[in-house]
């Protein structure tokens, strides 16, 4: 089933651990339709929620992400139409990871169904190919900046979270996913636009419409999202350690969802993303 615990009271959600939630258009009782799931457009657009991730520790994951499900041609092995990248449910789909979280781990992440690589900004993770060598997960942001009392983001308190889907209005194809963490006066930002070969076909399936997910789970072996590696950056355990000792809170809680159009001087106001700084001060 999507859902083992799914609560939603005025504009907040809470999603309780192993549990799946899809944003629909509409909702009826009995089995899932496919045509009530939302469809959005999301090209040239800006997602901003509130979460609050202080019970999410190590091992665990709270996820937001985009999936072509409204689409899916089979009902799958869930019953629900549902696909990601990894066929979860048996149907593979493109997937745009907007955020992978923990208290001290944060990662958007592109698939897009076709490339055997799966890039990625935010912080944290690390592990070991096939062949024994070891690779780092994104390093944007520090435990400093992103982490229970961290100078920037302190996960122990609720934060905003705001995603800018940047189109290159010339050719009409996504130019890229900028991402940007926002508490009090600190702002934390990435940008995927480095990534560009990977998305024709992900300006293809934003067009078409996907459908938002919200998901918590937890699994010993979340080092991929939070693991610590031998740059010494401090995350969570080591990357040949497992995540035997979580501690996830039962529920993890977003609220205040907005979906707008990106103003048209946007470069203007970004041009911080133009340089080397992924932290920023915001005036008063």
């Amino acid at each position: 089933p999507a859902s083992r615990s799914l609560h939603a009271l005025g504009d907040a959600v809470h999603v309780g651990m192993k549990s799946r939630a899809y944003f629909g258009d509409s909702c009826a009782d009995g089995d899932f339709q496919q045509e009530e799931y939302m469809k959005v457009n999301w090209m040239g657009k800006r997602l901003t929620y509130t979460v609050d991730l202080s019970q999410v520790n190590c091992g665990c994951n709270a996820a937001l992400y985009l999936v072509s499900m409204g689409y899916s041609e089979k009902v799958g092995g869930c019953s629900d139409y549902y696909c990601d990248a990894v066929s979860v449910c048996d149907v593979q789909c493109a997937e745009i990871d907007l955020m992978e979280a923990n208290n001290r781990a944060w990662h958007t992440t592109l698939h897009d169904g076709i490339k055997p690589w799966d890039p990625k900004v935010g912080c944290g993770g690390a592990g070991y190919t096939g062949a024994g060598k070891q690779w780092l997960g994104p390093r944007d942001w520090t435990p400093e900046q992103y982490g229970p009392g961290a100078t920037c983001i302190d996960t122990s308190q609720p934060f905003e979270a705001s995603l800018d889907f940047l189109v290159d209005e010339d050719h009409w194809k996504m130019k890229s996913i900028n991402v940007f963490l926002t508490q009090g006066r600190c702002r934390l930002h990435a940008s995927t636009e480095q990534f560009a070969d990977i998305f024709p076909t992900l300006t293809k399936r934003l067009n078409e419409g996907m459908t938002l997910v919200i998901s918590y789970w937890q699994d010993p072996g979340m080092t991929w999202l939070d693991g610590a590696g031998y740059d010494g950056q401090e995350f969570c355990k080591a990357a040949w350690e497992k995540d035997g000792e979580r501690d996830c809170g039962p529920s993890v809680t977003f609220k205040d969802f907005k979906v707008t159009h990106l103003p048209r001087n946007y470069a203007a106001m970004r041009k911080a993303l133009d340089s080397n700084e992924t932290m920023e001060w915001l005036d008063e």
